[in-house]
């Protein structure tokens, strides 16, 4: 930033310019401060600037606000990626208060990555409250490699022209990938709306949860290279195939990691007595046959249960206490036997 003022005499003028940058390593953790390191140069320009003869010229036209930009000294990693914010402006602007007038800084921010050479535009927004008047901030998510990523934001005045640069670097140690799979019943159908089925991730002394979406799918991201092992489970008594993957991540996602269970869906809707309405969001508790598991009623009052053989009973809890609800009927004792059980409605 580089900032140019008149002092004392109207013979007589000084120069301060100061650059900035940061070096932090992501290994010593994230969302953490670190330590900024400032070099501040100040430059006497002899021959422009100083003597107490003459008159300099004046300037062709008035000199404008400078313009500034901060690069944060905290981050957020995810996985390959980073979050950055800061602030941003231009110096010696009117700040109002946001409930008389609305400012606009008229500040652009732009960010690049040296190490990989991608750029873009960050997210801007203005911040403004009663007597502190209006903040500009900045918010940026950049793709990162292997070894140090030197980051410049820059904020650029689209009034002026005028720029500011700042920097931060940021060591990434190693890249991670991803895991990814389903869990379907033998007939390639889903397990619905419900949180029953899990994947388990043991390998390179960490072991992480992932649960089964209601279409199925899994997915375990940020994951270093290794060899890793997957375990399915349930608080549904499912008879899982294969029993448990093995595979090794070598610079590269890892997809088509499947599991199948022998299994049918029980399925229904819940109303409202009242209206005839669905009710949205309801939750059906299945229990029986060494199963426990619950679903929730989708926007048209839908619910569909995937369990293998066996007698349930199924019942309407309410959501937080997890104690049975009025209903008609008040359950439901349902047999499946290798055939898909449909209509078990209910009216609340």
């Amino acid at each position: 930033m580089v900032y140019l003022w008149w002092q004392g005499s109207p013979k007589r003028r000084s120069c301060y310019q100061e650059t900035s940058s940061w070096h932090v390593d992501s290994r010593e953790g994230n969302k953490m401060n670190f330590a900024r390191t400032a070099i501040v140069v100040l430059t006497l320009l002899l021959a422009a600037c100083s003597g107490n003869e003459g008159t300099p010229p004046p300037p062709s036209a008035p000199l404008g606000p400078g313009i500034s930009i901060t690069a944060p000294t905290t981050f957020t990693e995810t996985c390959n990626d980073v979050t950055l914010a800061g602030f941003a402006g231009v110096v010696g602007r009117l700040r109002l208060p946001a409930n008389s007038v609305e400012e606009s800084t008229n500040v652009n921010v732009t960010w690049r990555n040296d190490a990989n050479g991608q750029s873009g535009e960050a997210v801007q927004n203005l911040l403004c409250g009663p007597l502190v008047g209006c903040s500009h901030t900045w918010q940026t998510l950049v793709s990162m490699v292997v070894g140090d990523n030197p980051i410049t934001v820059m904020a650029t005045d689209l009034t002026t022209g005028a720029t500011s640069t700042d920097t931060i670097t940021i060591n990434k140690p190693f890249m991670t990938y991803t895991i990814s799979g389903t869990f379907l019943s033998h007939l390639g159908i889903p397990p619905g709306r419900t949180s029953s089925t899990f994947i388990t991730k043991d390998g390179s002394g960490v072991s992480e949860t992932a649960g089964v979406q209601s279409d199925g799918s899994y997915r375990f991201a940020c994951v270093p290279d290794g060899i890793y092992t997957l375990t399915p489970s349930s608080t549904i008594n499912y008879t899982f195939s294969p029993t448990g993957l093995t595979m090794s991540v070598a610079g590269a996602d890892i997809t088509g990691q499947h599991f199948v269970a022998h299994a049918f869906p029980i399925s229904g809707r819940v109303t409202w007595a009242s209206s005839g309405s669905p009710a949205t969001g309801v939750a059906v508790r299945l229990s029986g046959s060494g199963s426990i598991a619950t679903a929730s009623t989708s926007e048209n009052g839908d619910y569909s249960l995937l369990v293998p053989n066996g007698t349930y009973s199924l019942t309407l809890i309410d959501n937080f206490s997890g104690l049975s609800i009025p209903s008609t009927p008040p359950s439901r004792n349902v047999t499946v036997n290798n055939v898909d059980v449909t209509d078990q409605h209910f009216t609340r």
